[in-house]
């Protein structure tokens, strides 16, 4: 690995977040690396979880059988392996850097301009950690479960400024919005159980910065666009002014509303947007090809400038 990578490397997994400008090769180097570090800590955690698993069950035998000479270093290995778990999950690196933004390079590369720099902002945090949780509901009741906890989680969990070879410029700017539901009821032989249930929004705002000397407005929508906006049920898209330069908008809202099936290639469809409940967290993240086919899009509300010969 090249050593001006290993220390950015180093420097991002310290501060958990990726923030800086990089050509878009050297990005990809990183975010490779990241996703790499991040399968190697998933693999060890499946061994160590396999080991606690085992130890448990040395440490029943040995209690039922008060065998002493096995408690005690079965009960220091159990600590040394929760405490590696516990190191493992420090480098767990969230879905989105390999699901979704490896791919999105991967596929806009033959656009971007590889002499400029891309600016990125990603933090490498879970959504559901306490850095972004925005409030915390009281307890009611629902159905079986006589204790319900909603908790509200908002996390903007990528920035990136893309500049393309044809002079534009794009920034993409994705948002989480999350409810973790802790759900409390008493089973028929009277054992407490709690589960988690999550519900998570994901919203996109493209903004798409026009090169005026290659690029204008299409007329038939030029009005529209500056005074009141272009929207729909699924997005809304909108232009202003800055300087000699043409700033065209595109937000996505969630309308739809549809539960979606989770496996490890993410939601099932081609929403941009994506409303759904689940049992884990990670299982849904932005689905690489829509996003692209929708922020592309963009460029059938603008035309090449004719250059007089």
């Amino acid at each position: 690995m090249d050593i001006s990578i290993a220390k950015e490397i180093k420097s991002i997994l310290k501060a958990k977040k990726i923030d800086g400008n990089f050509q878009i090769k050297n990005l990809r180097k990183i975010l490779q690396q990241l996703k790499e570090i991040d399968n190697r800590a998933e693999q060890k955690k499946g061994r160590y979880i396999v080991m606690i698993f085992i130890l448990v069950i040395v440490l029943f035998i040995s209690l039922i059988t008060v065998n002493i000479w096995f408690i005690a270093p079965a009960a220091t290995i159990f600590t040394i392996v929760i405490l590696l778990t516990f190191l493992a999950n420090k480098q767990d690196i969230p879905d989105e850097t390999k699901n979704f933004t490896i791919p999105l390079l991967d596929l806009l590369k033959d656009d971007i301009e590889k002499k400029k720099a891309i600016k990125i902002e990603a933090p490498l945090i879970k959504i559901d950690s306490k850095k972004n949780l925005r409030s915390k509901g009281e307890p009611y009741k629902s159905g079986v479960y006589y204790k319900c906890i909603d908790s509200l989680y908002e996390q903007e969990f990528l920035k990136l400024n893309l500049p393309f070879t044809d002079g534009n410029s794009l920034l993409i700017d994705g948002h989480y919005n999350l409810k973790k539901t802790e759900k409390t009821k008493k089973t028929a032989r009277g054992k407490i159980k709690t589960k988690d249930k999550y519900k998570k929004k994901i919203i996109f705002l493209f903004k798409l910065t026009i090169n005026p000397l290659k690029y204008k407005l299409k007329d038939e929508f030029k009005d529209q666009l500056f005074s009141n906006g272009i929207k729909n049920s699924k997005f809304k898209i909108n232009a202003k002014q800055k300087g000699e330069k043409i700033i065209l908008s595109m937000a996505f809202r969630d309308v739809t509303g549809e539960k979606v099936k989770f496996g490890n290639n993410g939601p099932n469809g081609n929403m941009t947007v994506v409303k759904s409940m689940a049992d884990r967290v990670k299982d849904v993240y932005p689905d690489t090809k829509s996003v692209i086919k929708e922020l592309f899009s963009l460029y059938g509300y603008i035309e090449p400038i004719k250059q007089n010969i």
